[in-house]
């Protein structure tokens, strides 16, 4: 089903894309998608808009502005502290946090990669030839 932009439609269009309005309300005013809007407005030449998707590049930030204090450093990973385990004892007032060992990685294992294996040509199985056509009573196919 096409939408027929009649002379009244085009100047609204005109008019709301002059404003700044997005395509998504645009479309949404003149009863039509927005892809509907944005090919009508190429179509008529009117001034392409900006894309409202913004990409983290390096293109996008000024070149004088100087790098963060903290990005510039590398700061090496702290290993994570060991989890503190509640230690009972008679008076609550004392009680206190113990740090319980942590168990070390299992040790890897070096894997030996097997010998190298000559590649042999096998000989592929004989195929027998399709049974021969059986012509029907009569000799007609």
């Amino acid at each position: 089903m096409a939408m027929e932009w009649t002379e009244e439609t085009i100047a609204r269009l005109r008019d709301l894309w002059q404003q700044g309005l997005s395509t998504a309300e645009i479309g949404r005013q003149l009863s039509v998608t927005k892809n509907a809007v944005v090919g009508k407005a190429h179509r008529l030449g009117l001034k392409p808009r900006p894309s409202p998707i913004r990409r983290g590049t390096k293109a996008d930030k000024p070149a004088d502005k100087a790098p963060d204090a903290a990005v510039a450093t590398a700061v090496p990973p702290t290993p994570a502290p060991a989890p503190a385990v509640a230690v009972p004892s008679a008076d609550p007032a004392t009680i206190t946090a113990k740090a319980v060992p942590v168990a070390p990685p299992a040790p890897t294992v070096k894997v030996e990669e097997a010998p190298a294996v000559a590649s042999a040509v096998i000989p592929a199985a004989p195929v027998a030839p399709p049974p021969a056509a059986v012509a029907p009573p009569g000799g007609q196919c």
